[in-house]
């Protein structure tokens, strides 16, 4: 029995070794303490203004269209360049009422993937709690 402990627990202790492989970067925390103005959104703020913004679109006519496939990739390029270009974005304005639910949740994934990779920030005007997107400045592009 004791053989079998110690075999169990030198393949758990193995097993831990190579999750450092797959899981090697730690994650970066948002400043809090920001003297500008702003603060970061979390991902509960996000997702309720994603709501708003399907529930805006939802209020548009209905028309025919053909269907279209909309990919992640092209949106994330989308986003880097608008982003690039500007200072701070709206949130609201990438996601206008007139585009199709399906481009604007695949913008709102390249969006999370854009802050994943740290290309970008979201953050919330005190004032005005108007949230933007900003280029992260820290950015490892």
């Amino acid at each position: 029995m004791p053989i079998k402990l110690v075999s169990t627990g030198e393949k758990l202790a193995d097993l831990e070794k190579g999750q450092t492989h797959f899981f090697s970067r730690e994650a970066s925390l948002p400043d809090k303490n920001r003297r500008d103005g702003l603060e970061e959104v979390n991902l509960q703020e996000l997702s309720a203004v994603l709501q708003k913004v399907l529930e805006r679109a939802a209020t548009r006519p209905q028309e025919v269209i053909q269907a279209e496939q909309w990919q992640i990739e092209p949106k994330i390029s989308w986003l880097k360049e608008i982003v690039g270009d500007n200072q701070k974005i709206a949130f609201t304005t990438l996601f206008p009422p007139t585009k199709c639910n399906e481009e604007l949740i695949v913008t709102f994934l390249a969006l999370l993937e854009l802050m994943k990779m740290e290309h970008i920030k979201v953050i919330k005007e005190e004032k005005t709690q108007t949230i933007f997107v900003i280029k992260n400045d820290a950015s490892r592009t």
